[in-house]
Parts: C-alpha cells; sequence; structure tokens
C-alpha cells in the first residue's frame, strides 16, 4: 500500500474562510461553556489535499514470511529502546516462543489478505519479540468495572451539551464531504511515545499543532513541534499523577493547556521526549513557545457518530478520538483495518486527519504514536461506518484563536535557535566539574613549582653551613 501526496509546483494552502470561532469559558475542570457560539457566524469546511494518493498494495506484493528473529526485529525498528521496553528481561525461549506465535499469526492474516478475505495485512512489529500488545494509554487504572485498560465512559464529565449545539450548527450549514484528507502542509512529523503511555498528550499536540498551521499559513510544518515531555511533567490529575500510566479523561489535559499554560506550550528542542515523566522538571510558562495562536475552547463528544466525525475533521482537520487499539497494534502493517467490533477496553488515543473510500470500502485515516516505521508511515486506516474498534464513539477537538494579527508569526523553534535549554542538575553537573578542573590544575601547579623552590632553599642553606659566611652571594 502506497499513501502519498503528488508533486506540484506548489503546495496545496489550506486555511479558514469564516472568522475563528472563539466562544468564552470558564474552565475549572470542567468544559463549562458560558456564551453560546455567535449565530451570524458562517461554516464552511476546510480544502481536502487533492494532492493525496493512496494505492492499496497488491495481494502479490504483501510476503509470507519464513521465519522471525531478533536481528530483523530489530533492523526493522532501529529507534526502539530495546532495554527500555524489556527485551533483556525475556529468555531465549520467551524471545523464540513470542516470534514463533506471532509469525503464525502475521502469515494468517496476509493470506486472508491475499485470498481477499480481509482489506489489511501484518508484518512484525516491536511486539513480535515483546510478546504484548501496544499499550496506549488513557489508563491503566480500573475506574470502570470492565477491567484493566478501561477509561472513565464519562470523557467529557458530562459537560457536552453545548458540544453537541455546536456540531448540529456544523451540519446545518451542509453535510460534510463525501472524502476529506488533511494537506501534508498541515500535519506535523509522526512521533513515538516510546515505553511511556502518553498517547492522550500526543494525540492532543497533534490536533493542536494541525490547528496553529491551519490558522496561519506562513509557518512550516517542520518550525512546528510543541513539547509532550512539558505536559507529561507538568499534568497533574486528581488521583491520577503519573502520566505514563495514562489519564481518566481526555478533555482534562485541554483544561490543563487552557487553564494553566494559557493556551500553549514549549516547543520540543526546548524540552525533549524522555519517555517517562519527572513532575519536578515542569516548565514555567514563560518558556512555552509563542505562535501567536493560543488554544482558547474546545469541545468533547461522547457518542459523536459517523457523520459528526466526518463534519468535526472536515472543519478542524485534526481530532482525538479513544479507540480499543490492542489487536490494531498487534497486527496491522497496511491497508484497511476491518477486524472490527464495537466492544473491548478502550485505551489508546489518536488523531484522525482525514477519511475517504478504497476499493469501495470507507475508512479513516489517523495519525498515531508508535513511529514511522509503524503502519502505513506511522498512520493507518480502519474501516468507517460501523465503530469499528470503537472509533466512533468518543472524539475531542482543540479550538484555536490568533492572538496576533500580524502576518509573520513567531514559530515554535525560533527560541531554541538563540538559546540551548539546561536544567538545574545539569548546570549543577557542570560546575562541579569544572570546581574539579580548578583543583586539578592547582594540585599539578603546586607539584610542579613547590618542589623546586623547597630545593632551592636547601641547597643555599647547605652552602652556607658548609663556608660559615653568614651572608653568601
Amino acid at each position: 500500500m502506497v499513501c502519498s501526496w503528488r508533486c506540484g509546483p506548489l503546495a496545496l494552502l489550506v486555511y479558514i474562510v469564516s472568522d475563528p470561532i472563539h466562544v468564552a469559558v470558564s474552565l475549572n475542570e470542567d468544559p463549562k461553556h458560558q456564551n453560546e457560539p455567535d449565530e451570524n457566524i458562517g461554516h464552511r469546511y476546510l480544502e481536502t489535499d487533492d494532492q493525496y494518493v493512496c494505492m492499496e498494495t497488491p495481494p502479490e506484493d504483501v510476503p509470507i514470511y519464513v521465519k522471525l528473529d531478533e536481528n530483523m526485529i530489530k533492523a526493522m525498528f532501529p529507534e526502539v529502546d530495546w532495554v527500555l521496553q524489556g527485551l533483556y528481561r525475556l529468555t531465549e525461549e520467551e524471545k523464540t516462543a513470542n516470534l514463533a506465535k506471532d509469525l503464525a499469526n502475521i502469515n494468517e492474516q496476509n493470506t486472508a489478505y491475499k485470498e481477499k478475505k480481509s482489506s489489511f495485512f501484518s508484518g512484525p512489529t516491536p511486539f513480535s519479540i515483546l510478546g504484548r500488545p501496544a499499550e496506549g494509554s488513557i489508563s491503566r487504572k480500573k475506574v470502570v468495572k470492565v477491567g484493566k485498560g478501561q477509561i472513565s465512559q464519562d470523557l467529557c464529565n458530562g459537560k457536552s451539551n453545548m458540544s453537541t449545539d455546536y456540531l448540529k450548527k456544523i451540519l446545518e450549514e451542509g453535510p460534510p464531504p463525501l472524502e476529506f484528507h488533511t494537506p501534508k502542509t498541515k500535519l506535523t512529523d509522526v512521533k513515538n511515545q516510546g515505553v511511556c503511555n502518553a498517547c492522550g498528550f500526543f494525540a492532543q499536540i497533534a490536533a493542536i499543532e494541525t490547528g496553529i498551521l491551519i490558522q496561519n499559513s506562513t509557518l512550516i510544518n517542520s518550525k512546528v513541534d510543541l513539547s509532550e515531555q512539558a505536559l507529561l511533567d507538568c499534568f497533574v490529575e486528581k488521583e491520577h499523577d503519573d502520566g505514563c500510566k495514562g489519564v481518566r479523561r481526555l478533555s482534562a489535559i485541554m483544561v490543563y493547556i487552557i487553564n494553566e499554560r494559557n493556551g500553549s506550550l514549549p516547543s520540543e528542542c526546548q524540552y525533549p521526549y524522555k519517555q517517562k515523566q519527572n513532575k519536578y522538571e515542569c516548565p514555567p510558562v514563560t518558556e512555552n513557545c509563542i505562535t501567536g495562536i493560543q488554544v482558547t475552547d474546545y469541545y468533547c463528544f461522547e457518542h459523536v457518530g459517523q457523520e459528526g466525525l466526518m463534519a468535526l475533521v472536515a472543519t478542524h482537520g485534526a481530532v482525538v478520538v479513544a479507540i480499543a487499539a490492542d489487536k490494531l497494534h498487534k497486527k496491522y502493517k497496511g491497508g484497511i483495518f476491518d477486524e472490527c467490533s464495537d466492544k473491548g477496553e478502550v485505551n489508546h488515543a489518536i488523531t484522525i486527519v482525514g477519511y475517504g473510500v478504497s476499493n469501495k470500502k470507507k475508512y479513516w485515516r489517523a495519525k498515531n504514536s508508535l513511529g514511522e516505521n509503524w503502519g502505513e508511515d506511522g498512520y493507518f486506516r480502519v474501516e468507517r461506518g460501523n465503530n469499528c474498534i470503537r472509533i466512533e464513539e468518543s472524539a475531542l477537538v482543540p479550538i484555536l484563536t490568533r492572538t496576533n494579527n500580524t502576518e509573520q508569526l513567531i514559530d515554535c523553534t525560533s527560541a531554541c535557535e538563540t538559546r540551548v535549554r539546561i536544567s538545574c542538575p545539569i548546570l549543577i553537573l557542570i560546575l562541579i566539574v569544572l570546581i574539579m578542573i580548578i583543583l586539578i590544575i592547582l594540585i599539578i601547579m603546586a607539584c610542579v613549582f613547590l618542589p623546586k623552590n623547597c630545593a632551592k632553599r636547601e641547597y643555599n642553606s647547605l652552602r652556607r653551613r658548609i663556608s660559615n659566611d653568614p651572608h653568601p652571594n
């Protein structure tokens, strides 16, 4: 399968032709929208990316693997930190058993694809050898009776009426387009959450980055890269303050960004991702990336449905949704995932950036946070219209507003071009090293010069005793 963008002389620009929708809010922990949207605000959907092309992989090009081994998996996923992933805690027998089991599963699925019994195919992943499904995770706490991995069924904390009215207004203006793909120029790079279950942070930052690029057509997508680590270290949710174990409510993250960080975050180059949380290294708001665009509101949906989700994607370019991801992460390599169920544990957050039809099968296209070597260059497609992997239930969209009316807004990497952020522990270490160097230099000088002076004094004293001259020359 090849999903790409056709080359053209000019990059396709997407812009919002209506005034920015800015709803005054007063947020505590919940989306309590105070003011109704302006009834005079018109609505039109974004322009789709007509440079986007998706060609399904011919069945004959899908391999049947003879064997899988550790070196093959490592070569396929060089960005994976195998120590953090716990690979070396497995015995050789466990690794061999995991690879053999996944080999059988991959070949079974690829045979089904070749025989046109399924619309997706499989391939090796890091989990082929690790022997566990990829963890998201929205939450690994047991917050409902269904079990480990479930999230609260009340993602919006019971405050979704205003969001429903907002969506209804969009649909009253006209149905969403039959196909839509957010332009490549409005999508930032696929990232990798690694061993930390921080999918909620990655998914929401991906949506915010796309919103910034849509609001400001002068920015280049490579210059917009916000810090997931800042959210991971700073966001502390009541009764669940370990970001690497997931979050209970997606909306709580957006509330934090709006209320506590003035609607923005530091850039990735200032505060890079470390795959672990350290709440004692939370960067101050003064280190936020200044783009002239802020998150000022958000809408949250608990039962959005297919048409509503299409309308949101075509309006905002990126929509955060919660899914039941275990089978998808273990089995998917390319195509349209159709091993569908509206059951299962909702345990992962992703960002939908498009939808369409291929070989008469409707699909959603989404950006994941497992790196570019997973799936279709870090993206995946899943069957649309039947709530496959519960993708058409919970959704969240950030609302961004321009706070700077100038055309040239500051990008998110400019601060890193002029300064390097040094944390307190590193600064202390540098000072200790400098002090040690100074001490070593003093010791060397003492060893070099003091013995000579002592020897000279002894020599002169000896001469005086021999000559009995009290005033020797």
